[in-house]
Parts: structure tokens; sequence; C-alpha cells
């Protein structure tokens, strides 16, 4: 059995859908960033696209009331992800199931 990972990261931003889909003009993805206890060395950032259809047009109906919430997502692993250079590194969590906590 293959070990998870959960952390609560907070809302931050949204991702637009990508042009010429079935997302055009949605939200394709939900931005999440934060800490953990378990992984107090880092900072924790998720992008979040396995939305269902309707937590897509509760979103868009009110973006801003989702900014800021706190939501608990599952993954199974912490990877680092590379960025302008070897220099500026951050976490990038995988994740695979979400939960909504405030």
């Amino acid at each position: 059995m293959k070990p998870w990972i959960e952390v609560t990261l907070e809302v931050v931003g949204f991702q637009e859908g990508k042009a010429e889909t079935r997302l055009a003009g949605k939200v394709g993805a939900v931005l999440l960033k934060g800490t953990d206890n378990d992984y107090p060395d880092y900072v924790i950032e998720a992008e979040v696209g396995s939305l269902t259809d309707k937590m897509r047009e509760e979103i868009d109906a009110d973006r801003d009331a989702v900014l800021g919430q706190l939501w608990e997502v599952r993954g199974d692993m912490l990877s680092q992800k590379l960025l302008d250079d070897l220099d500026n590194i951050k976490t990038h969590y995988r994740p695979y199931m979400l939960f909504l906590v405030s």
C-alpha cells in the first residue's frame, strides 16, 4: 500500500482553463500554498485541476469567496520543482484528492 501525504493549504489563486477546450473561460485549476508541521522548512504549492464541473461552476460564480479558503489535499509525494535556476527551488505537491476545510 502506497503511503499518502495530507496537507492543508490556502487557496491563493486560479489558473484559467486552456483556450479551445471545454474549460475555456472557466477555472482550470485552483492554486494552493502553505506550510505543514511535518515539513516546516518548505513552502508547499499545489495546482489542483481535478475538479468536478459542479465545483468549477461554484468557484466561477464567486472566486473571491474561495480565495483564502483552506483545502486539504492528499498526494503520494512532495517533489521539488525547478524554476529559474538551481538557487530558486520551491516545493511542489502532487495532489490526488481535495477536501474543503474552511
